[in-house]
């Protein structure tokens, strides 16, 4: 496929994903789920990030890897929001590990372009998919730290957790010792 090619098919898909995404800003507006809103106008700046590889890094993306990219922020951030996904389909769990396998992938090309540039480095392949495993497991970490963060912050759910109703913890009784509780049967969660 020539580089014109290449370039047209990711423009298209990256025109109708940014179509509906608009669309979505629209919606959420429309409905004053501004907290949607912001979430979807977010991914549309998420959309600049294989451009700022690309410039900053010096890197060519697959276009594969690229049209993946574009096609998981559009179905983690905007879908993900707009509730299109049913949980019981597993979607969170789904997108996390075709995510860390995106990290890993990303990784793998970066390391081999910079070994290739630099005819010096002499890396044995196991070590670079070492680097690539670690690189993911790191990056899918700070994504965790994220939406728990915007849980928190937002009063947000995207993590998708099950609702808890029952936990342990520790209680200091009057003697100064510890002792176990367990916090059984809840039912109602008041803020």
């Amino acid at each position: 496929m020539t580089n014109k090619n290449k370039e047209r098919k990711i423009l298209i898909i990256f025109l109708i994903i940014r179509i509906l995404i608009f669309l979505g800003i629209i919606i959420t507006f429309a409905t004053k789920n501004y907290i949607s809103t912001i979430f979807c106008t977010f991914s549309t700046l998420l959309f600049l990030t294989p451009t700022i590889i690309k410039k900053r890094l010096c890197l060519e993306l697959p276009s594969i890897l690229e049209i993946l990219i574009y096609l998981l922020i559009f179905c983690v951030i905007t879908l993900d929001v707009l509730n299109s996904f049913n949980i019981k389909v597993h979607w969170d769990t789904i997108a996390h590990t075709i995510i860390g396998f995106l990290y890993a992938l990303f990784c793998f090309c970066y390391l081999t372009r910079l070994i290739k540039k630099r005819m010096d480095i002499k890396l044995p392949l196991t070590f670079i998919c070492i680097i690539s495993i670690l690189f993911s497991m790191t990056a899918s970490v700070c994504w965790e730290i994220y939406e728990y963060s915007a849980d928190k912050l937002f009063k947000r759910d995207m993590q998708k957790d099950v609702l808890v109703t029952t936990f342990s913890s520790v209680n200091l009784n009057k003697k100064s010792k510890i002792e176990p509780i367990t916090i059984n049967k809840i039912i109602k969660i008041e803020l």
